[in-house]
């Protein structure tokens, strides 16, 4: 009694346990086959072969005849020539006879692998050429011989034409296929070679592009669950002692899934059988359940129910494969916006090229209203609101900066460089005189002022803080032509570290309004930039004479420079080490305002040598001559004439050229007589052109 029980409950469960696999829609199908056909008038003889072949399906792309694998049978097609087939469809144009054992359908593991085994191979070839690996179905190497290639593969690396290609094996041989570059497949010669490889479902094959026309291809057999041994008989590496130690590493790691593995190849196996034979004839929907049921290894499913794994694999293979083309249309899409922003950046590059090409207008940089427009003034004297280009560094917009504008619309499209200004060389940065303090004969007491007001606080400016004392800002070298003035200001750049500016004050009067009191601007501007640093301005008078009631519009800009550069230097911080020097040999034309205490708070004059400084300079300037004994410099020192530094140096200058007329190489004491009285002693008669 007790057996019957568990005889029945074992019957309910696996009841149960068909029902969870679909086996019952199979059932019905079996049922459904073997109803009784009736007897036709004129039967004909049905050959065996029918109920041993099974046709996968074909792509409909494909019109290629399909025969046997490599055992001819004879099939009669009269019972299929009547049937009515599809439009789009070339299942039953042409009928596959060969039998189902000897169709393989791969498992999962089988499959997977081949895959690794092949992409372990791909990774050790390290070959330059382009690769891929491609896993065959059943369409590929049963039924309608055609390999469809990797899209991305076939657009980097074959045209859009149809071309002929050469397939080559491991052992060297060849075999001409066609490649159709608008369906991105192979056809022709990869039936031949599919034939003659053997290939069958799940097996992975590797693609090598050697040449621009030439396949190399490696065959991964699916059936021997990724081991290489066959593959080293071809001549392939096989793995070395550590890595076959490393795959036994995760092999024994991997124990515990095995029997999972098992279960989700049954259920694969099993749900594609039923997949696969509802689309079929009622007649070779029956031969492949016979042919599945019967053998063990094509139906492990059947064989061992309990341990079937509920999940469909199936489905989750479609929904990965959608996955994949949703993010291959996702990755095209990506690339080609990439394409046409690269095409359209390149565009925009090219358009601004055009726009900052000269000729173009040259302004100044007022003031900037927003990220998107400014105001600009032009050589003209007329001020533009114009608009900035977008490519333009926004912190370079400095005011007075040197811009370039557009000749048509006056935009903004460029930023010069300091060096295009055209006072450039007013601003630049002179280099140190190599003048000392030794080369200046006599002057001492004006050495000692200008140390005192010029090169003390550069150095020792803590002094004046300890002390409590500002210290003199500008200070004015006047007195006589020649007298040494500019020669003593480069004695004291040269023995300070400040950085030395020198100009002429003539230089700052320039053709257009407004131009001048920029020039003075920026030379204070670079000063500041450059601190500590010494300005230098020449011949001052020129821009700095007292003012009047101007008619002309040359003296109100004269005047205007003259008042800028009092603001300047009214406005310096003190905190600022920059010190002017001013020069001039008419101090009693100077403005009032500029003398002042607290612009220019020490005058140095520089009267004419007297008998002692003489003696000083002539000993300077011959220090370096090579005199004669008989040669009395006293004599000249004595004599009563008023004569400067310069003309002192221009003595010995001409008596040294007199020596090298007569081809001497010792100066005689005729030789600065006569320098004497050519600089010193002027002519009693007037010029021919006078009288």
């Amino acid at each position: 009694m007790a057996y019957e029980e568990a005889r029945k409950l074992r019957l309910q469960e696996n009841h149960k346990r068909f029902q969870d696999l679909g086996i019952s829609q199979i059932s019905k199908t079996l049922t459904q086959i073997t109803k009784k056909t009736p007897q036709q008038r004129n039967p004909r003889p049905i050959d065996k072969a029918l109920f041993a072949t099974a046709e996968p399906r074909r792509s409909s792309r494909v019109r290629t005849v399909i025969s046997s694998y490599r055992d001819d049978v004879a099939v009669d097609t009269g019972r299929t020539s009547n049937l009515r087939r599809s439009r789009h469809s070339s299942t039953w144009a042409t009928y596959i006879s060969r039998p189902l054992h000897e169709c393989k359908f791969a498992s999962y593991e089988e499959k997977v692998g081949a895959l690794k085994a092949a992409e372990k191979f791909q990774s050790r070839l390290k070959s330059p050429h382009p690769s891929f690996v491609k896993s065959m179905v059943r369409s590929h190497v049963y039924s309608c011989f055609w390999l469809g290639l990797p899209s991305r593969f076939c657009v980097d690396n074959f045209p859009e034409e149809t071309m002929e290609i050469v397939l080559e094996d491991e052992e060297g041989e060849e075999y001409e296929a066609v490649y159709i570059g608008r369906r991105s497949g192979l056809s022709g010669g990869w039936k031949r070679f599919a034939l003659d490889h053997k290939l069958d479902d799940g097996d992975a094959l590797l693609f090598e592009l050697v040449e621009p026309k030439r396949f190399k291809i490696y065959v991964f057999k699916g059936n021997e669950n990724a081991n290489l041994t066959s593959a080293g008989k071809r001549g392939r590496a096989l793995p070395s002692e550590e890595e076959e130690e490393d795959e036994d590493v995760e092999e024994s790691g991997d124990e515990e899934h095995s029997s999972r593995a098992t279960k989700r190849s049954s259920v694969s196996n099993l749900t594609f059988l039923f997949l696969y034979t509802k689309d079929l004839s009622p007649i070779m929907a029956s031969a492949a359940v016979a042919s599945m049921v019967l053998d063990p290894k094509a139906s492990p499913a059947l064989m061992d129910l309990s341990t079937a794994d509920e999940e469909d694999l199936y489905g989750r293979l479609k929904s990965l494969e959608r996955q994949l083309e949703f993010t291959d249309i996702q990755e095209e899409y990506v690339k080609d916006e990439q394409k046409n922003l690269k095409r359209e950046l390149l565009r925009a590059q090219e358009e601004v090229k055009r726009i900052q090409s000269v000729p173009l207008v040259i302004g100044q940089f007022m003031e900037m209203v927003d990220q998107n427009n400014g105001i600009v003034g032009s050589t003209t004297g007329s001020n533009y609101y114009v608009r900035i280009l977008s490519t333009i560094n926004r912190e370079l917009l400095k005011p007075s900066a040197s811009v370039a504008l557009h000749r048509h619309s006056n935009a903004l499209v460029d930023v010069l460089p300091p060096e295009a200004d055209s006072s450039i060389s007013l601003l630049s940065q002179s280099e140190k005189p190599d003048v000392s303090y030794n080369d200046i004969g006599g002057c001492d007491i004006q050495k000692q002022e200008i140390r005192e007001a010029v090169e003390l606080p550069l150095t020792h400016h803590e002094l004046y803080k300890q002390i409590g004392i500002d210290p003199p800002r500008g200070v004015l070298l006047y007195g006589p032509p020649g007298t040494g003035k500019t020669m003593l200001a480069k004695a004291v750049a040269n023995h300070t570290t400040a950085a030395f500016i020198r100009v002429v004050g003539s230089e700052f009067v320039q053709k257009y309004l407004g131009e001048g009191p920029r020039m003075v601007r920026d030379v204070f501007r670079l000063a500041k930039e450059n601190a500590p640093a010494i300005i230098f301005i020449d011949e001052v008078d020129a821009i700095a004479t007292a003012r009047f009631d101007a008619q002309t519009g040359a003296d109100r800009e004269v005047q205007r420079i003259l008042m800028e550069l009092l603001n300047q230097m009214d406005g310096f911080d003190q905190t600022v080490n920059v010190k002017v020097i001013m020069a001039t040999n008419r101090a009693d034309t100077l403005d009032p305002a500029l003398l002042r205490p607290g612009r220019l708070d020490r005058k140095i004059e520089f009267p004419l040598p007297d008998r002692r400084q003489k003696r000083l300079v002539f000993q300077v300037c011959t220090s370096k001559m090579n005199l004669s004994d008989e040669v009395d410099l006293e004599d000249y020192v004595s004599r009563p004439d008023k004569i400067s530094a310069a003309e002192i140096a221009a003595i010995c200058q001409e008596a040294g050229m007199h020596a090298v007329r007569k081809n001497r190489y010792v100066i005689l004491p005729k030789d600065f007589e006569k320098g004497y009285r050519a600089n010193v002693k002027k002519p009693d008669t007037d010029f021919e052109f006078y009288k």
